[in-house]
């Protein structure tokens, strides 16, 4: 009784009204005589045995979020009721229904307790801002047939097969469109099991008609990060290493320890993150996903290092990668703030302190993110890296020449499809969204990396594969080529020859059609985003990628470091003595000539058009480049085109404006 009335009645209270319920429930409980005196502790028992008794992925944590999502699931696919869970993203919704999933096997399944269970077989739907009400109901009807079919097959005996149908993101359907009114109909009056997740509260129509389970936004719940931390690394909640990959890590006392009180800090890290100066003002909120790929990455980091312990470089570049999206300057306070925090508790803890390495620049770690790949045996869905979101700080798409110029060469290049949206009028409709769709479809398939551009209009047709929520078939390879020798020995068997492949396949939205498509392990994709828009995205779409910010100036700094021409001879007398990169000293001379000249002096209105710091570091970019590729003993500055009309003769100087005084002295 008391597992029912949570189910019911507890798992749609916000967390702090649920205290509430417990504390109002407990003297019921008590004068009955339960030894279980509220409903959530019940509710909790339970969720533990059901999670200890199912197949786990490696790296997930029993978390209050994870027990909760994945009995109700159970719950409601077993007794085919309506279940809307409904939370922020990271908070682990399509997880739970994932690994009810792979357990719910029926007399098939590998564990004892869900072989009493039924058999699901998942339909599932991603939905966009583009469903429409035909297109659900279509996913219903044929629901609905399968089952009719196993009614049949079972005859007057017992059926193990339950249909389910699954909605991923159950709040993106416009509702003037009214494309969820549909499945009114369907909750009130089940057929087949249906679950659905989403990121705001649906209306009531539709959660009064459903189990309903509400997550708070948690994204710093001290009491769920360290649980996550310690799953992803495989540590049992009883200090005991439950290293299900089968190796020694962790395996001492003191590498344990030590690991234990680095997770602790960086748990404690991620609490003030979003709080520090310069990401509150950013438009940037660091997420219960951010927080997750950077210790799945800081994981798989100390283990392809052959390391027991967590060094200060998987660190900082498990931070760029998970926790980046923000000028360079503004990263290194974020780093500083958790290399503060895990020093900190190491020095209380006796242990020596990381040493905090150096900043690596923003394209040298995209381009390890583009080098990753998923292995042969990882499950997609819990692997450690993310697709990339470039943050673009300028209005004209520099960043992508950038990316183009600095992060593929020639031999890539080819394997790299820009799908863009224009913003002309022709460009808005649904034929030019489904002809963008299907090139990033056909780079999914053939494992090229896709660059999306003004995507804003198509982005939720991607949601599935952004969030690599991904199905894993395997199908037949070709036979190999044998030695033809071996078809005459008798013990050979044609059978051994035969190959099975893994595919991924993910749910794709084109139009208010949802079909699943395959997606090669190469495959990656870069969502362009302009700075200036970034206030108007999403969460649910934010946190689904590693974020980067890319501009001249940061990729300028980079360079010029390759540049061994100093100034150390040609100081002015009176000058600092230390040696000066030349490049370095004619960008600022161009940026104070440009401060005083055209800002001070001409009030914005001497040099048309210029953005001071994006011109003068293309053109140095530009010079720079030129003078390392020739070799140059001095800078090799691309000439200017200069465009001025000549003096009247009949004009004398003095009725020249101040402006024209002063474009004709630069000339000079």
């Amino acid at each position: 009784m008391a597992v029912s009335i949570m189910l019911v009645y507890g798992l749609r209270l916000p967390r702090i009204v649920r205290k509430r319920f417990d504390e109002h429930m407990e003297p019921k409980f008590r004068s009955i005589g339960s030894l279980i005196v509220t409903p959530s502790v019940a509710l909790l028992e339970r969720a533990r045995r059901l999670f200890s008794s199912s197949n786990i992925p490696t790296g997930i944590a029993p978390t209050a979020a994870v027990l909760e999502n994945l009995f109700a699931v159970v719950c409601c696919c077993e007794a085919k009721i309506p279940l809307v869970i409904k939370g922020p993203p990271g908070c682990s919704k399509t997880l739970s229904f994932t690994i009810a999933a792979d357990n719910m096997k029926g007399p098939g399944s590998s564990r004892p307790f869900y072989q009493l269970l039924h058999q699901i077989s998942t339909f599932r739907y991603q939905c966009s801002v583009y469903s429409t009400d035909k297109e659900i109901e279509s996913v219903y009807d044929a629901a609905e047939r399968r089952q009719t079919l196993f009614a049949e097959s079972a005859g007057s005996g017992r059926t193990f097969d339950r249909s389910v149908v699954f909605l991923d993101e159950g709040g993106l359907p416009i509702e003037a469109r009214n494309a969820m009114k549909v499945i009114h109909y369907k909750l009130d009056n089940p057929v087949v099991s249906s679950v659905i997740m989403t990121n705001r509260m649906l209306d009531a129509a539709k959660s009064n008609r459903a189990l309903l389970v509400v997550r708070d936004n948690s994204a710093d719940d001290e009491s769920e990060l360290l649980p996550l931390a310690r799953g992803i690394f495989g540590i049992a909640a009883e200090d005991n290493v439950e290293d299900r990959r089968g190796s020694t890590f962790l395996s001492n006392t003191s590498a344990l320890k030590k690991t234990e009180t680095i997770l602790r800090s960086i748990a404690l890290a991620f609490r003030g993150v979003n709080k520090l100066p310069v990401v509150a003002g950013s438009g940037l909120v660091f997420q219960r996903r951010d927080y997750i790929h950077l210790l799945r990455h800081l994981y798989r980091h100390t283990r392809q290092g052959h390391s027991n312990v967590i060094e200060g470089d998987a660190l900082m570049h498990s931070l760029q990668r998970h926790l980046s999206g923000l000028p360079i300057d503004s990263f290194k306070v974020i780093a500083r703030h958790f290399f503060q925090a895990v020093n900190s508790g190491l020095a209380e803890a006796g242990f020596v302190e990381l040493k905090v390495p150096e900043v690596k620049s923003t394209l040298e770690v995209i381009k390890d993110s583009l080098s990753e790949r998923i292995d042969e045996n990882e499950n997609p869905n819990v692997s450690s890296f993310r697709y990339i979101m470039i943050i673009d700080p300028t209005s004209n798409e520099t960043a992508i020449s950038l990316l183009r110029n600095h992060v593929f060469d020639s031999s890539a290049a080819s394997r790299v499809k820009i799908c863009a949206l224009g913003d002309f009028e022709k460009d808005r409709d649904e034929i030019a969204h489904i002809e963008v769709i299907s090139q990033v479809k056909n780079a999914m398939a053939e494992g090229h990396t896709a660059i999306l551009i003004n995507s804003d209009p198509i982005q939720t047709s991607f949601y599935d594969v952004f969030n690599r929520h991904f199905s894993v078939e395997y199908v037949r390879a070709e036979r190999e080529t044998e030695d033809p020798a071996n078809l005459l020995d008798s013990s050979f068997n044609l059978d051994t020859v035969e190959k099975q492949s893994v595919q991924y396949t993910a749910k794709l939205a084109v139009g208010s059609v949802s079909r699943s498509c395959v997606v090669h392990r190469d495959f990656k994709v870069i969502v362009h985003v302009p700075a200036a828009n970034l206030d108007r995205a999403l969460d649910p779409f934010l946190d689904r990628f590693e974020k980067y910010r890319i501009s001249l100036e940061e990729v300028f700094h980079d360079e010029v470091k390759r540049f061994s021409v100093s100034t150390a001879d040609i100081h002015a007398p009176g000058s600092q003595t230390e040696s000066v990169n030349v490049f370095q000293l004619v960008a600022d001379g161009c940026l104070d000539m440009i401060e005083k000249m055209h800002t001070e002096k001409s009030i914005g209105s001497l040099l048309c058009g210029i953005s001071p710091q994006e011109s003068v570091y293309s053109l140095l970019l530009q010079g720079l480049q030129r003078s390392v590729k020739l070799g140059a003993d001095s800078p090799l500055i691309p000439p200017a085109l200069q465009v001025h009309r000549p003096l009247s003769t009949h004009q004398s100087p003095g009725l020249l404006s101040e402006n024209e005084r002063l474009s004709h002295a630069i000339i000079e």
